[in-house]
């Protein structure tokens, strides 16, 4: 009889442990359900942007990138093809800005077009203009137009390393126009595209190396999304994401 009792409690003190860690790991769901959303939200929101911008090149380079490195790394699992592939692609990124720099006839660019919206850009509208890419900056890094690193780190490694990697890179884009634009607006006068091949190749390569990261991160998130909350809370009991 007594060790009936005994086992009795035993059993309830498990089952309540079990209780509680369940109540917890049930918790955490809800907040990667949340987190896993507003990636998805901001994600959709920056890719909108910059397909605003009518720069769709550096979506398709950036994706392009990315699976050639997965598929030499599944032909051979030898990191040096990824090394290989790499540099092929700066190799190219170079070439593109040494062609502005020595005004490659081939590269088309309609200089009156450009002169005519960078005249729009009056000391006023300057003043404005900065002021507002400093507060994207700074609403990327406290997490109001992007995930908190508080919150990618519920949704698995993977997610928190390519997080980090796109929030810098934006924080990145964001200055790299910023400047890009200033110096034009300041010399609109003597626009020559090809003196600001350096400052273009920049942009357009930090774009690029952001854009490798958009669809993994973007295809995990939903999967996350997509589980029930039951399923996430089982998960987190088992191990976590």
């Amino acid at each position: 009889m007594e060790d009936w009792k005994f086992y009795t409690v035993i059993i309830g003190v498990v089952a309540a442990l079990v209780g509680i860690y369940f109540r917890e790991a049930l918790k955490q769901a809800h907040i990667q359900k949340n987190a896993s959303s507003r990636l998805l939200a901001y994600l959709n929101y920056w890719n909108q942007n910059i397909l605003d911008w009518d720069i769709f090149s550096i979506v398709y380079v950036g994706e392009q990138w990315r699976k050639d490195k997965i598929e030499a790394y599944s032909r051979s699992r030898n990191a040096e093809d990824i090394l290989a592939v790499n540099e092929e692609y700066e190799g190219k990124l170079k070439e593109l800005r040494d062609a502005i720099k020595n005004k490659d006839p081939e590269l088309k660019f309609d200089h009156k077009e450009i002169s005519e919206k960078f005249n729009k850009f009056t000391p006023q509208v300057m003043e404005q203009f900065l002021e507002a890419q400093k507060t994207y900056k700074q609403n990327i890094i406290e997490g109001k137009t992007f995930i908190s690193d508080e919150e990618a780190a519920t949704l698995g490694s993977h997610i928190a390393d390519r997080s980090v990697h796109i929030k810098l890179r934006l924080v990145s884009l964001i200055e790299h126009g910023t400047s890009l634009l200033m110096h034009i607006a300041e010399n609109k006068e003597k626009f020559e595209i090809s003196d600001y091949a350096d400052e273009i190749y920049q942009c357009i390569r930090v774009g690029i190396l952001m854009y490798q990261d958009f669809e993994p991160i973007q295809t995990r998130a939903r999967q996350i999304n997509q589980k029930s909350t039951f399923n996430l809370a089982l998960k987190n009991m088992l191990g976590g994401l």
